[in-house]
């Protein structure tokens, strides 16, 4: 056998990515050594295992296609070997793929991520942020162990487990007509240009509010970016919905922000870990899902509370 692990981790990165940029980052090396490793296995194997487009990256062929169903597997059974020596040792080891929803990835994982980085040094995490789509596919497909995310739109082979309810709050400039107020009824909030986040399934989420309360949103301008709304928001083009409440109240332009709680009858949206139903159960990630267990019982990780902020 001529080729290793690791050839084979890459080349389902790419293959999974669709992109050897993209693959690249995910997996922290440089392209060439993606670019390496694929050409590598072609080599060995004798075939092309991708397609080659300037325009759309890379496209598998029959036989990648293949092949990334056996190299999955394979490395599904590697990962077994860390189980049998966290069996064998007291110390949790071996690799950790964890998701995070897009909006919370900023504010809670750096929080989060450092103290049982600490706590647990032999574990090999690795996270990416994402949309709740992406977040339920990369599940599926076995390409994240766990992620960080809201109650939305969950199918019944994805397992929640709370951590904590978040209000939803009304997010406006300092200097906007609302900034004053205790409470933002939906209606009130309705008479307002909206900044819509763009997201799947958090889109639909943050449409049912204005639906339940039997009004619609003036909705002006749209982004995929978080980032690019609260900035937005901030400089007065309008108000949104959000359920963070970050430490800073500053937008990237450097204009401040307000939060003020969403009223009526708008439920708390539960935050949680996910994993697939079936999904690997290693010690690994036990460990995780214990330490956020414990975590969060002190509080939203990076967040501050609603007292902290004069409720």
């Amino acid at each position: 056998m001529r080729f290793t692990l690791k050839q084979l981790e890459y080349f389902l990165a790419a293959a999974e990515a669709g992109s050897i940029t993209i693959a690249a980052a995910r997996a922290r090396i440089s392209q060439p050594s993606i670019s390496a490793a694929i050409s590598s296995l072609e080599a060995e194997f004798g075939v092309n295992l991708f397609v080659r487009n300037p325009a759309q990256g890379i496209v598998l062929t029959a036989a990648g296609q293949r092949l990334t169903r056996e190299v999955r597997d394979i490395i599904t059974r590697m990962g077994g070997l860390y189980v049998v020596a966290n069996e064998l040792s007291s110390v949790v080891q071996g690799p950790l793929s964890m998701g995070c929803l897009v909006t919370l990835a900023p504010v809670v994982l750096p929080s989060l991520l450092a103290p049982f980085h600490a706590s647990h040094p032999a574990v090999q995490l690795s996270f990416a942020d994402m949309d709740q789509a992406e977040i339920i596919r990369q599940l599926r497909q076995a390409q994240i162990d766990i992620a960080l995310t809201y109650e939305m739109q969950l199918p019944k082979d994805i397992r929640f487990t709370k951590l904590a309810d978040l209000r939803p709050h009304v997010v406006v400039a300092r200097d906007h007509p609302l900034a004053q107020m205790e409470e933002v009824e939906v209606s009130k909030l309705a008479e307002f240009s909206y900044i819509m986040l763009d997201l799947p399934i958090s889109r639909e989420y943050f449409l049912s509010v204005f639906e339940r309360a039997g009004v619609s949103p003036r909705i002006t301008y749209v982004s995929k970016s978080p980032e690019v709304v609260r900035s937005l928001v901030a400089s007065g083009y309008g108000a949104t919905i959000s359920t963070i409440l970050p430490r800073c109240e500053i937008a990237l332009d450097g204009h401040p922000l307000t939060s003020i709680p969403l009223g009526g009858d708008v439920a708390p949206l539960p935050l949680g870990m996910v994993v697939l139903d079936q999904g690997p159960n290693t010690p690994a990630v036990r460990a995780f899902e214990t330490y956020c267990s414990e975590r969060f019982k002190e509080g939203v990780p990076g967040m501050r509370s609603p007292v902290e902020d004069g409720e």
